[in-house]
């Protein structure tokens, strides 16, 4: 009990220190609310004549002899763990502003004319470009002064302020989303993958019984008319590995689907970053070391670096063991390969950004939220399609999360390239993987020092919304060269798996022990690893200084050490408890999605955050609730894409390259001598399912599987 005591006072002290000491919330609650929104619907819909919305920042003039603009001129000076408070947002219906002020110019002439406040630079960080919104510039033109003067007449009788306000963009009852050539595009693409599904799966029910109830093997011209079947597609779906790469690491399905609800989890929080009601929850977070754990979760995203490196090495010693000869052959249809299988569902879900999106919703902030995501995908689509987008159009590109798809991309090809060098001299595989992933682990720590940044990515809550506009994100969070570290360390550790699987190697009791004990210290050390990211945002440290380019080595890098352990005890199953629920049969499904819950989880949040007509109150039982709620949605969207795309897509690209067909061959050779010793099976997947053991090993050994599955993707 008094164990139990001292813990939670521990926990007590790291959750709250500072918080208390920095806020005093009699004066906090003096300054004016950093969002303030009129109601959306009763403005555009309750008028039949012109009525706009518009949406717009206002930035309040100092005024240095008044006590509650010192406060605000203080507060906000503190940028790395507020917001800034002297820049307000604001949701105003035009035509409710028009009666007001019609009435003040009548009855007081000189107060309508102090209600005017003229341009002053306030220094915005973030500032709206006009052009990305549509109209813009003319709702400048005609509802400026209007919108000006009746935020300052608020600000003026609560709170003895003015301000200079500036619309970034309005909404009115008189627009009208048409649907143009792209638009039409999207929709047809549409109706013809439902179709080809329809059909599809139409043909391979009919198909089935008649092909098994011969000897005859099934044509490449029956495999292909199937490709689209959701029958075959949601067997491949449902169907468990019982041998093989997939059965072994077959817990990796459910560290992706467990690192998307982090994902999400984020992004949500980034969202939630203004306008809010209660901007105070994050700012109070900001200042207590505790929560910086969540905060730096960005890093959570080597997860999936460290994943493709081991699998592709894991994967390319496989078929390095099956091809005796070296051909570098091999490496352009790798890279083709999954070029054309991971591109056409990420093309069709930035289609449907640029088209339907804008569409699906209406709301105060739904053109900054799905507007702006219209313009940006029509005008750089094409750095998504040759991912580098990573690189290019940073600031203003599609789909912002999808740069893990471009690094991940380049990061393969050149994974590949090294493989491949190693195929070719395998003497220097330990120089070639070792020297690689020492210089990949260093270029982080370079960049950090003669750039001047902090240890870790840190942003402070005015740049948490605004990610994509900072110069530390383009130069460390999102380049191939510095999320290489894990992706190597990722490939290392595969070697290491097939030295260890080669050598017949059988953990003792002993062993097995200390993978359990290194298993939970690794899961403390990586929230300590979050923990002390709170130092960057506490301590203006003297830049740059080599202390912390090391440390920002060290930080990125650890996440791939523990990943290493984390893959090996869930292997040997050093904690057979976590081992059975990573290892459960839903999460080889949910796995198997994770690539498209990716792709469409963003979009979908940004649908629901439309719900909220104007500010948001943030509430950490509410974060992680629509966190839930998201990634459930995610999962059934993506699912469907999966089925209706992905798979589909899959099934085609190993009908046509020449690399991919001969497992599909060998399995339905399989399948026919099995039924002519009367086994009992319905289609190449109860094949899958209920072969014996020892024939999928002896299959495993001769490479007849490692095609099949769709559990790993490389």
């Amino acid at each position: 009990m008094t164990r139990l005591k001292i813990f939670l006072l521990i926990l007590g002290y790291f959750t709250t220190t500072n918080a208390l000491s920095v806020f005093n919330f009699t004066e906090y609650y003096q300054m004016p609310p950093m969002a303030r929104f009129d109601e959306y619907e009763r403005c555009i819909l309750g008028y039949e004549e012109l009525s706009a919305y518009c949406l717009g920042k206002t930035s309040i003039k100092p005024q240095e002899d008044y006590q509650l603009w010192n406060y605000i001129k203080n507060f906000s000076s503190d940028t790395r763990h507020h917001f800034r408070h002297d820049v307000l947002t604001s949701g105003l219906c035009i035509n409710w502003c028009k009666k007001k002020l019609d009435k003040i110019r009548k009855m007081d002439p000189k107060l309508y004319d102090e209600l005017y406040e003229p341009y002053f630079d306030s220094k915005i960080r973030f500032p709206i470009n006009p052009d990305d919104f549509p109209g813009t510039p003319e709702y400048r033109k005609e509802f400026g002064d209007i919108m000006n003067r009746c935020v300052n007449m608020y600000l003026k009788e609560e709170y003895n302020l003015t301000g200079y306000t500036e619309i970034s963009f309005c909404s009115t009852n008189k627009e009208k989303e048409e649907y143009d050539a792209v638009d039409n595009s999207f929709l047809a693409i549409t109706l013809i993958i439902c179709v080809l599904v329809a059909l599809s799966t139409l043909y391979d029910y009919f198909s089935r019984r008649e092909i098994l109830s011969t000897t005859q093997q099934p044509t490449k011209k029956d495999e292909l008319l199937k490709s689209f079947s959701f029958l075959s597609n949601w067997e491949r779906l449902t169907s468990v590995p019982k041998a093989g790469i997939s059965y072994e690491f077959r817990h990796i399905q459910a560290i992706r689907y467990m690192t998307m609800f982090i994902i999400i989890y984020g992004h949500i929080n980034i969202g939630y970053n203004g306008p809010v009601l209660n901007p105070e929850y994050h700012e109070e977070r900001f200042h207590v070391p505790f929560y910086h754990i969540f905060l730096n979760g960005t890093t959570v995203v080597q997860t999936f670096f460290f994943i493709s490196g081991f699998l592709m090495a894991v994967h390319f010693i496989e078929e390095l063991m099956q091809k005796r000869s070296y051909n570098f052959k091999y490496f352009w249809v790798a890279v083709v390969y999954r070029y054309l299988r991971l591109t056409p569902v990420y093309m069709y879900v930035l289609m449907y950004d640029a088209t339907i999106l804008v569409k699906s919703q209406v709301g105060p902030m739904w053109k900054r939220q799905a507007g702006l995501e219209k313009t940006y995908c029509r005008r750089n689509w094409w750095t998504n399609l040759l991912l580098v987008n990573n690189h290019v159009h940073v600031k203003d590109g599609c789909m912002p999360h999808s740069w893990y798809m471009a690094a991940d991309t380049q990061l393969f090809v050149i994974g590949m390239f090294v493989m491949m060098v190693v195929w070719k001299k395998p003497k220097l595989t330990k120089l070639v993987v070792f020297g690689t992933t020492t210089i990949f682990c260093v270029i982080p720590g370079i960049i950090t020092y003669l750039k001047g940044y902090d240890g870790v990515f840190t942003v402070t809550p005015e740049e948490r919304i605004n990610m994509n506009q900072l110069e530390s994100f383009k130069d460390t969070y999102i380049p191939f060269y510095t999320n290489a570290a894990n992706y190597f360390i990722g490939i290392m550790s595969g070697y290491w798996y097939h030295h260890i699987r080669k050598s017949g190697y059988n953990p003792s009791t002993l062993v097995k022990n200390l993978f359990a004990f290194a298993f939970f210290a690794s899961i403390v050390s990586g929230f300590l690893n979050f923990y002390y990211s709170y130092i960057f945002y506490d301590y203006e440290f003297e830049k740059p200084a080599v202390w912390i380019a090391v440390y920002s080595v060290i930080s990125k890098c650890w996440w791939g050490v523990i990943a290493s352990f984390f893959m090996f005890t869930f292997h040997y199953k050093c904690v057979p408890l976590v081992s059975r629920v990573l290892n459960a049969r839903i999460f080889q499904i949910l796995g198997r999605v994770t690539y498209c819950v990716y792709l469409v989880h963003f979009s979908l949040l940004r649908v629901a955050s439309a719900e909220a007509r104007g500010a948001a109150v943030v509430r950490t039982l509410s974060q992680i609730g629509y966190t839930t709620i998201g990634l459930i949605y995610a999962s059934i969207v993506g699912m469907v894409l999966c089925l209706f795309l992905e798979f589909p897509v899959t099934a085609l690209l190993k009908l046509l390259m020449p690399e991919r067909r001969p497992a599909e061959t060998a399995v339905t050779d399989e399948m026919k001598i099995m039924k002519e010793n009367n086994s009992t099976l319905k289609n190449k997947f109860d094949y899958y399912n209920n072969v014996s053991k020892s024939m999928k090993e002896n299959c495993m050994e001769s490479g007849t599987i490692r095609n099949l599955d769709e559990n790993v993707k490389v």
